[in-house]
Formats: C-alpha cells, structure tokens, sequence
C-alpha cells in the first residue's frame, strides 16, 4: 500500500510503438453507411457510429488503460501532466490529485463502475463512480463484487489494518494477507488476517481460527460453502464450513467441482503428493498437478509423475506416459478429455486416453460448443494446418488458434499464405479475402455473422461477413474483442493518431437492404 512511481503507458499499432500526449476535444460522432452483398449474396448494409471517447490531454503521460469487461464499452486511463495526475473516463476528466495508484483505474464487472485510488497529501482514499470515499493512511488491493454492487479494499491506520466493504470498515488486524474475495454471488466477503501471530480466515467479521497459518481461501461455485487450508503445528488441514480434515504436510490447490458438490485439493504425505477428492485419497505420485472437474462435475482428472514419465489421471486410471504434458481440457458435454502429450520431443493429441498422430508440434485443443467437435493446430515439414475432427486442413505459413461458431456448425480461424504473405480468414475451410492483417474471428450469437478486425492500407477496419467497415482507424485496442450487443449489431474499441490521438468505440449494425 505504498505510493507507486509510474512508466508511460506505450502502445503498440502494428510494429510500431507510439506515446500519446495529446489534446481533449468534445464528443465527436463520425456516422457512415457501406452497402455490398455478403457471403451468402443477401443485399446488405452496414450502418457505423464512431462514438469518441476523448483525447488525452497535451503533453500528458498515459497509464494504466482498462475497459469495462466483458461488455467492452467504456474505458478509462490515467494521466500525469507535471505534477498532478488524473482519471479520465470515457474522454471525461476527473479532478487532479497527486498520484492514482497503480492498477487503477478499475472497472466493475456488471455495473460498470468505474474505480480508482488516490494519494493525495500522504492520505489515500478511493474514488468510486467520482464520489471520494473515506481516507486512511493507506490503501491497496481495491476489487469489485462480481455483480458489481460492492467492492472491498485493504487499508492501513497506524500500524493496523483493516478491510472496508462499501466504505464500512472491519475488525483491525496486525496484517491482513492478500486481496478481499466475493463470493460468486457477491454477498459475502473472506479475508485472511492475523493478530498477535494468530492466524485466522475472516467470513463478513465471522473468524476461523486460530492457527499457525492459513492460506488459499476458496467459495464454492454456489456460495454456500468456504474452505481454506490452516497450519497446526507442522500439519496443515483443509477446513471446509469450520470442519477440519486429515492433517498433512502440505494441503494446496484447493478445487471446487463446477456443481458445488465436490472438492478435491493436493495434499502432501511422506513426501509424495496425492489428490484427496471429497476427503477420499488417491494414490501417490512424485508430483501432481491441479485437479479438473468435468462441466458436469462427474469427472476428475489431473497430471501425474511416476518415475521419469508423466500421465493424465481420468477418474482414477492412469493415461499413457509421456515426457510432458500439456493442460487438459473436456469438452461442453463432459463426455471427451483431450491433452497434448510429448515423447521423444514429438508432440500427439490424446482424446480420452487414445493417441492420434505424431506432429512436430501442436496447438491446444479447442472443442466446439455442443462437445461434438475437436479442432487443434499442427505443424510438419515446415508448415501449419488445422486439424478438425481427425482431418488435416490447407497447409499454410502460419494458422492461429481456431473458433467456433455458438452452434457450432462452423469454425473460423487466421491463417498466413505464402502468396505475398497475406493473411485470410478460414471458414469451414474456405479462404476468405485476404489482407495485410487479421485480428480473431467472432462469430454473432445466432452464428450467421462472422465479424474480425483488418488492416488495409496501413489502417484498421471492421469486415463483417465479407463488408469492410468506411471507418478505418491506426488500430484496434490490444485484447479487447469485438463485441456483439445483438444477432445484427456489434461494437470494438479503437484510436486513431491523425490528426490527433483519440479513442473511439465503433458501433456497426447490419441492415438488409429495401
């Protein structure tokens, strides 16, 4: 909860790096109208509003910019001219202050709040929704419910500390560790705190403990249940609901089964490590990694170390041994596992314990919606393709991870052709126009428009089923997806350098034509 010092926030448009320090304007609203036929021949328009969301000031310096995910809206940054800094929120600045804290400005995840932290004459308050909040002599780890009617941070008074829910502060602790938790549904609030060298697990002021120590506070998927694991002399014991488990030389990794139903965590016994799944213990291996919950909590896998080879244990059966292992992943319908495993340097996809064929490397697996569907990047001889369902695609330079459509009767992804180097968009495996650039496919909810970022001459669009956007821009906001606001309409995030650095958010709606 100290006073952090700041690095300009630097941008990155295609290979090149640039620093704003710019001016604020008003509010523009740039509106245009581009008719074509999409892929299916269907007349069709795209009807674009380009909203902006402001110009940094003159000579200021940048940080931390956020935007409210996942609805992908709203954003918000930091400034510094001189000595002051400020908040500027969808191009409207906030007051100044001598310095924001790092990590802020914060957006909630529903309500889009937006949230930040302020040191201002060696006190430190927070701003939320541009209302101040209490001071204290010290402030850290600000989070939001995850409904986003609430939020918590840590603060510091003399040498005590303390965690406030909406501005209400709690019991004063000697330390408090880590950030607050919510439970998913946002009603209740776990601290871990010590007095004294006691340690205990804090539930809305209601104290586990004390122990020795205690560490990795989980809720379970439906709120109903906590657990925590708590050191008593050398053991540590998982406690779920205040009730204490079997002792251990470690307890880690505590998992919750999607259903709430279960809970598996990785426990340490005479050295070795095992997987104790509703208080029952596996066997022992070398070493054991994180256990995965199938989506319909029936299903219990993880990696395993016996010897020298590795293996995905399923339900308590060992897969095949490898050298490594890749992360696991079931598919929607809980009926598939698949993994990436390597031998002797050669990669191979295994799905529900079967190997399929050797590659010189591979991509993660990517099932599709409805769990029928599996997808995964390969690469031999110098070149990549997409394998779906077990059959090899067109060869290419380059292919980027793959995406299906909700129904799951399509999939999307970039590839690189060696003619000119120009990237495409594969659907179903057919090459769409190529550009100089391509960003990730996204499909619309009701799977009939396929929207993705492209760079023609030297500046960024929108190409939705083939049209391309009138508004072009210097790029689109790194990591910040398209987003659909319906079937028929959708929104990015992006800036613009000429004449002046300023952000904007690009609604497009696609209209039939008469």
């Amino acid at each position: 909860m100290k006073k952090m010092k700041y690095r300009p926030m630097v941008y990155r448009i295609k290979k090149t790096y640039f620093l704003t320090r710019l001016l604020l304007a008003p509010l523009l609203l740039l509106v245009a109208e581009t008719g074509l036929c999409d892929n299916a021949g269907t007349a069709v328009r795209l009807k674009e509003k380009a909203v902006s969301l402001g110009k940094p000031p003159q000579n200021s310096k940048m940080y931390g910019i956020t935007v409210n995910m996942p609805d992908a809206t709203h954003m918000a940054y930091a400034t510094r001219i001189d000595n002051k800094m400020a908040v500027h929120v969808d191009g409207k600045k906030g007051p100044d202050f001598d310095a924001i804290a790092k990590g802020t400005p914060i957006f909630s995840p529903e309500a889009s709040r937006a949230a930040y932290i302020v040191y201002e004459n060696k006190k430190a308050f927070p701003v939320v929704d541009g209302k101040k909040g209490p001071i204290f002599d010290g402030i850290g780890d600000f989070t939001f419910s995850p409904d986003g009617s609430s939020w918590a941070y840590k603060i510091q008074e003399g040498k005590k500390q303390a965690v406030v829910v909406d501005d209400k502060k709690g019991e004063r602790f000697d330390f408090i560790n880590g950030q607050p938790l919510f439970s998913p549904n946002s009603k209740k609030v776990a601290t871990l705190a010590a007095n004294n060298k006691e340690w205990f697990a804090v539930v809305n002021g209601y104290k586990y403990g004390p122990y020795d120590a205690v560490k990795e506070p989980v809720f379970s998927p439906d709120s109903k249940h906590f657990a925590f694991a708590a050191q008593k002399g050398i053991l540590w014991h998982l406690v779920t609901n205040g009730i204490e488990g079997k002792g251990y030389e470690n307890v880690t990794v505590i998992t919750w089964s999607p259903d709430s139903n279960h809970l598996a965590y990785v426990a340490q016994a005479n050295k070795m490590l095992l997987i104790v799944e509703d208080g029952k213990e596996h066997e022992s291996y070398q070493t054991v990694s994180t256990p995965l919950f199938s989506p319909d909590s029936k299903h219990l896998s993880y990696p395993a170390q016996k010897g020298k080879k590795w293996m995905t244990v399923t339900d308590g059966k060992e897969g095949p041994g490898f050298d490594q292992l890749g992360p696991s992943v079931y598919s929607g319908d809980s009926l598939k596992l698949a993994y990436v495993g390597i031998k002797k340097k050669k990669p191979v996809m295994v799905i529900n314990g079967k190997k399929q064929k050797n590659y010189e490397s591979l991509g993660m697996p990517v099932f599709s919606p409805n769990g029928k569907h599996l997808a995964y990047r390969a690469f031999n001889k110098g070149r990549w393709r997409m394998v779906f369902d077990g059959k090899e695609g067109k060869k290419y330079l380059e292919v980027k991870r793959p995406e299906f459509s909700p129904d799951s009767s399509k999939i999307a992804y970039m590839a690189v052709s060696e003619e000119k180097l120009k990237m495409s968009m594969v659907v179903n495996e057919e090459e769409q126009t190529p550009f100089d650039a391509i960003g990730r496919p996204h499909f619309s909810p009701d799977s009939k428009a396929l929207a993705y970022t492209v760079l023609v001459d030297d500046t960024w669009g929108i190409s939705i089923n083939g049209m391309v956007t009138e508004n072009k821009f210097t790029g689109f906001l790194k990591g910040v997806p398209l987003v659909y606001d319906s079937d028929t309409s959708l929104h990015g995030l992006a800036l613009k350098e000429k004449p002046e650095t300023e952000f904007f958010r690009i609604e497009v709606e696609i209209k039939s034509k008469g």
